[in-house]
C-alpha cells in the first residue's frame, strides 16, 4: 500500500500526508472486503433469478428500474467500502480529540512534577559535591594539622592561590597540583605559563553545582598575571567561610589570608559551624536594590585577583554580609550578593558544616542566627534550622 491517500471513495491519486493511517486503512479495507463478499454471496444468488426473470419480455420490470445483478453488486460493494472507511476515519479523529482533551490538562500536571524531580536530583548532587569537598578539607586537616589558608599571600599585590588549589591532592587532583607548583610560585607567576593557564581554565569535577547555568570560565572575575595580563579561570560554586563580617575587618570564620585554623579553634560545636557554602552566578534575592534577579557572579576555584585587601576576596571566600540569597532578616545588611551565599535551589542555600553534614538554610534565616553559624568562636551554640532536604 502506498504512503499517500485521498479520502475520496477508492481514489488514491492525490497526496494525503497521513502515513499513520496505513494500518487503519488496511483494517478498514479488510472489513469492507468481508462485507462485500457477504453481499456478493446474496447478490449472486439473486442475480440468477433476476436474469431468468428478465428473459421474459415484460416491459414493466424495465420501467421499475430493474438492473443486472452484476451492476447492482459492484455499486453495492463500493458504497459499503466508502461507508466503512468513513466510520474508520471518524473513529480516528474522535480518538485524537479525546487524547487532546485529556492530554493537555495532564501535561499541565506532569511537566511541573518532572521539573521538580529534576531540581531535586540536581540539589542532591550539589549536596554530594559539598560533602566530598568537606571530606577533602578534613583529610587535609588530618594530614597537615590545620585547614588550608583561605588564600596565600605569596606574591604581594598580585593574584594568589586559594584554599581550593591547596585542596587538589585531597580531591584526586595530585597531578594537577604538581603541575601548578603551588609551593614554589604564586598564581600571578603561574599565569604567565600558557600551558598552566589552559589547565586552570578547566573546571575541577565536583566544584560546580548541578543547578548552575554558567559553566566554564568565569568572565566576571578576571585575574591578572605578574605582567598585568588578564585571564579568566574556571568557575566554582563553592566558597570557604570567612565569617560574618565584611572583608574590611578580621574574619571570624575558618578561612582568610594565610590562616591556620583547625577544628580545635571551633568552640561552638562542629555541627553548628559552617565550613563551606555555595554561590550561584545569578540569584533570586532581594539584595542590590530589590531586583528579582541579581547577578552574584559565582566564585573561582584556583585563586583570587589582587592582594585580598579589597572585595576580591569574594572570589574564593564567602561572608555573612552578603546574606543568603541577598537577604538577612533581623539585622541591617548591605547584602552585596557577590560576596555572600546564594543558589538556584528553591527556598535556600546549602552549607557544609565542620562535622561533614550538609544542610539547607532558608533564605529567610534570621541574620543573627546566620552570623552565629558562621562564627567559629562566638561561644553561642546555635541550633541549626534545617531545610527539608538537609542530610
Amino acid at each position: 500500500m502506498d504512503d499517500w491517500y485521498v479520502l475520496d471513495g477508492d481514489r488514491r491519486d492525490g497526496p494525503y500526508p497521513m502515513v499513520i493511517m496505513q494500518e487503519m486503512w488496511q483494517a478498514g479495507e479488510l472489513a469492507a472486503d468481508q462485507l462485500v463478499q457477504q453481499a456478493d454471496g446474496g447478490q449472486s444468488r439473486r442475480a440468477g433469478d433476476v436474469a431468468e426473470f428478465a428473459s421474459t419480455p415484460v416491459e414493466s420490470e424495465t420501467d421499475r428500474g430493474v438492473v443486472s445483478g452484476a451492476a447492482t453488486s459492484g455499486d453495492a460493494g463500493k458504497s459499503r467500502r466508502r461507508s466503512v472507511m468513513s466510520r474508520v476515519v471518524i473513529s480516528l479523529f474522535v480518538t485524537l480529540l479525546v487524547v487532546g482533551v485529556i492530554g493537555i490538562p495532564l501535561l499541565a500536571i506532569v511537566v511541573p512534577l518532572l521539573t521538580n524531580m529534576r531540581e531535586t536530583a540536581r540539589q542532591n548532587q550539589c549536596q554530594e559535591h559539598l560533602r566530598q569537598l568537606s571530606e577533602g578539607l578534613l583529610k587535609y586537616e588530618a594530614a597537615e594539622g590545620e585547614f588550608p589558608s583561605g588564600w596565600k599571600s605569596q606574591e604581594p599585590l598580585r593574584s594568589n592561590f586559594s584554599w581550593g588549589t591547596s585542596l587538589l591532592p585531597f580531591v584526586n587532583q595530585s597531578g594537577l597540583a604538581g603541575r601548578l607548583r603551588t609551593g614554589d610560585q604564586g598564581l600571578a607567576t603561574a599565569l604567565t605559563d600558557p600551558s598552566l593557564v589552559m589547565l586552570m581554565e578547566s573546571s575541577i569535577p565536583g566544584t560546580i553545582c548541578s543547578s548552575e547555568t554558567v559553566q566554564g570560565v568565569n568572565q566576571e572575575r578576571p585575574v591578572l598575571d605578574k605582567v598585568d595580563g588578564v585571564h579568566q579561570l574556571a568557575t566554582s560554586s563553592y566558597l570557604a567561610n570567612f565569617g560574618s563580617a565584611g572583608f574590611n575587618s578580621e574574619g571570624n570564620g575558618l578561612f582568610e589570608k594565610d590562616s591556620m585554623f583547625s577544628s580545635l579553634n571551633v568552640v561552638d560545636g562542629e555541627s553548628r559551624t559552617i565550613l563551606l557554602g555555595e554561590r550561584a552566578f545569578w540569584t533570586n534575592g532581594s539584595g542590590a536594590g530589590g531586583q528579582p534577579l541579581v547577578q552574584a557572579n559565582g566564585g573561582l576555584w584556583f585563586g583570587l585577583n589582587g592582594d585580598g585587601t579589597t572585595m576580591r576576596q569574594g572570589d574564593v571566600l564567602g561572608t555573612g554580609m552578603g546574606g543568603v540569597n541577598g537577604r538577612r532578616t533581623g539585622l541591617p545588611c548591605d547584602c552585596n550578593v557577590t560576596i555572600g551565599y546564594s543558589s538556584y535551589h528553591p527556598g535556600g542555600v546549602q552549607f557544609a558544616f565542620v562535622d561533614g553534614q550538609v544542610k539547607l538554610l532558608s533564605d529567610g534565616i534570621n541574620g543573627e542566627v546566620f552570623n552565629q553559624l558562621l562564627g567559629r568562636n562566638d561561644s553561642v551554640q546555635q541550633v541549626v534550622p534545617q531545610g527539608p532536604n538537609s542530610r
